[in-house]
């Protein structure tokens, strides 16, 4: 026997041992698990222009919200009405922020 040859029966052996103590898992779990991903990235591209539109959303309302404090002095207007403005404003804000994290997190 040449060198090979013993190469080739240590890699044989070697080989049928790997394969001996790990098993492919059933294709029924392959496919549950493919079709598992496909879903979650279908979800994922769908959802993009929800996204899109909460950010839109919170930069609007935070550009509202700094248009209301910088219109307050020029403008005479009652302190409970700027005050309401505001706090819609920081709750517009809040809602979508919170949009945001939970469509994130699922």
């Amino acid at each position: 026997m040449t060198t090979d040859d013993l190469l080739r029966q240590s890699l044989r052996g070697h080989a049928t041992a790997i394969a001996a103590g790990n098993t492919a898992p059933p294709a029924a779990v392959m496919y549950v698990r493919a079709e598992r991903r496909a879903r979650r990235l279908a979800a994922e591209r769908a959802l993009l222009p929800l996204r899109i539109m909460q950010g839109v959303g919170l930069l609007a309302g935070i550009i509202a919200c700094v248009w209301l404090l910088h219109l307050s002095p020029s403008q005479p207007t009652s302190p409970i009405l700027l005050g309401c403005g505001i706090s819609a404003m920081l709750l517009v804000i809040l809602g979508f922020w919170t949009m945001i994290r939970a469509s994130r997190t699922s």
